[in-house]
């Protein structure tokens, strides 16, 4: 479906700051507390978080500022890192004074932790189907609130979310639907495109669309896998013989249209983000 207009943009992102001095990240911490700008505070011991943790802003905006992560405390050391993570698309963190050190810290020992890419477009998001890009993947349905949300490949690189947005807004009579998918193995500012095609796995997605059983001239048993596979098509690869499934591909291809996401407009918006973030 190439005629759809396909809004791409950089989510959520999670940067480490390497090498900040201990004692520069003392400092750090003692503005913070002092700070009207900082919502929350905790410290925590387990290993995939921060000994500090910081919330600054709003529940709309926010931005959370992690000191000396626990997978890697080594009480001799003379340094630490600092964890920033946000939405660049709800706030910029160098609106806050007592961010602005980390803004010219030298780039390249920022490391990209995850980064959250998003596709927006404009289709009713109970006619989406999502392919399993392996058939061993784990694919779920769940409903958090009245929002339904579809999750592609276990929690990590290249997980993948596909939920309504305009739910999720509340906005009605408006089909708005996001695809999302999380990076953990783009790391650095200005990779280049074939390693990052290589790096990000995108599913095929689809529309259901109108088409009239009829034509295909199906008895009852038939009748009723087609309307199955077409609620679920990763049911597809289950049947083991060739013509019966080939036949039902057929099927498929007239009731089915692709979504065609572009990895080079993902990139773009990742470059977008870099030019933006990293150079201003």
């Amino acid at each position: 479906m190439d005629s759809l207009n396909l809004d791409y943009s950089v989510d959520k992102i999670k940067l480490e700051y390497q090498i900040i001095s201990n004692e520069e990240a003392q400092s750090f911490m003692d503005k913070l507390e002092l700070s009207e700008n900082v919502e929350s505070f905790y410290q925590s011991n387990k290993i995939s978080s921060c000994r500090y943790n910081f919330l600054m802003g709003t529940n709309e905006s926010r931005v959370y500022v992690g000191v000396t992560p626990n997978w890697f405390f080594d009480r001799k050391s003379d340094d630490t890192s600092i964890i920033l993570e946000f939405n660049p698309n709800k706030i910029d963190p160098f609106i806050f004074q007592e961010l602005l050190f980390l803004k010219y810290h030298r780039r390249f020992l920022i490391k990209i932790l995850s980064i959250d890419f998003a596709v927006d477009f404009a289709v009713d998001y109970n006619l989406l189907r999502v392919k399993k890009r392996d058939l061993r993947e784990k694919y779920t349905t769940i409903g958090k609130r009245y929002i339904e949300t579809r999750y592609l490949g276990d929690y990590g690189d290249n997980h993948v979310k596909l939920y309504n947005k305009a739910l999720e807004h509340g906005v009605e009579n408006v089909d708005w639907s996001r695809f999302e998918i999380t990076s953990k193995k783009i790391n650095s500012a200005y990779m280049a495109f074939a390693e990052f095609e290589k790096l990000l796995k995108l599913p095929e997605i689809y529309v259901v669309g109108q088409c009239s059983m009829e034509e295909f001239n199906l008895n009852d048993v038939n009748r009723l896998a087609l309307i199955s596979i077409i609620d679920d098509i990763n049911l597809l690869a289950y049947i083991k013989n060739y013509h019966t499934r080939k036949k039902f591909e057929k099927y498929l291809s007239k009731c089915l249209t692709s979504i065609n996401i572009s990895i080079s407009c993902i990139y773009q918006s990742y470059i977008d983000f870099c030019d933006y973030f990293f150079k201003s």
